[in-house]
């Protein structure tokens, strides 16, 4: 029953559990309660596993103690451990965790470190400051990080602009915002270029996300924050490694359309007549 709240919430986060216990009684036995098995990263084999339980080491004591030990053990290797220290509040209402090893996991997937280059920091950063619980930094990071991430998109606005042979004064008013440090302005602009995959229902997702971090860092205490990064982190990562494939495939498309347009020209064709010397003369040696 708990099993979301062992392989996605932070260090020092709450979870309501009076609910549970209403239900089954407040004198239940954690037994009943605490997951027999959890998915959860193994750093020994590399990947994301089942941990099946082998044993509590605090969890017998009878109530009203409320420091649990659970400890699990990794299927796959069968070495690993993780081991959390839970706190559950005298009446039930609520369990935190206080312990956790290994610590929260903040490691990146390959395409989304590749995608986000050097801000890949800030992203870890956000995932540091999620598992510590410190909502406010977290929030923080993930905005600053999606801030970065629009400038590319800008400059790809003004370059298709520029292309259709946009006014001088649009490209200056451009440019303009791209110099600035309004951010919803810019995401606004950068929505004529998001790819579709982005846009849910008409929506633009990035601008969507944004206004939720900022939302949360202006009016939400460090708990609330902590949870709205947490919720967050995945659908930013989809944004970043999409923003990065849609980039790629871009400059594919371009490379290909000027290939096509040299061939209309007949500059292929010109190139492959020229002929080819089969040997290069040399100057006579003077004797």
């Amino acid at each position: 029953m708990l099993r979301n709240f062992y392989e996605q919430y932070p260090l020092h986060s709450k979870y309501r559990t009076k609910d549970i216990f209403d239900y089954f009684g407040k004198e239940t036995s954690l037994q009943l309660v605490l997951p027999d098995v959890v998915r959860l990263y193994c750093p020994t084999c590399k990947t994301t596993n089942p941990f099946r339980h082998i044993g509590r080491s605090h969890s017998e004591m009878s109530w009203p103690n409320d420091l649990h030990m659970h400890v699990l053990q990794c299927t796959g290797c069968e070495k690993q451990t993780a081991n959390f220290l839970l706190e559950f509040k005298a009446d039930r209402e609520w369990v935190r965790k206080v312990g956790q090893l290994p610590q929260w996991d903040i490691s990146l997937e390959a395409d989304l470190e590749k995608a986000l280059g050097p801000d890949a920091e800030l992203y870890k950063r956000a995932k540091i400051c999620v598992g510590q619980s410190y909502g406010v930094g977290a929030c923080t990071y993930l905005r600053r990080m999606l801030e970065n991430r629009i400038t590319p998109l800008l400059a790809l606005v003004r370059q298709n602009r520029e292309e259709d042979g946009a006014p001088a004064e649009e490209l200056a008013q451009i440019d303009e915002i791209i110099e600035g440090w309004a951010a919803d302005q810019k995401i606004k602009l950068a929505r004529d270029v998001l790819p579709e995959s982005l846009l849910v229902e008409g929506d633009n997702s990035l601008e969507l996300i944004y206004d939720e971090l900022s939302a949360g860092l202006h009016r939400e205490d460090e708990q609330e924050c902590t949870e709205i990064a947490r919720n967050l982190l995945d659908p930013v990562r989809y944004i970043v490694v999409s923003l990065s494939r849609d980039r790629e495939q871009r400059l594919e498309r371009r490379s290909f359309s000027e290939k096509i347009k040299a061939l209309r020209r007949g500059d292929a064709r010109e190139s492959r007549a020229a002929p080819v010397p089969l040997f290069t003369e040399l100057p006579l040696e003077t004797v």
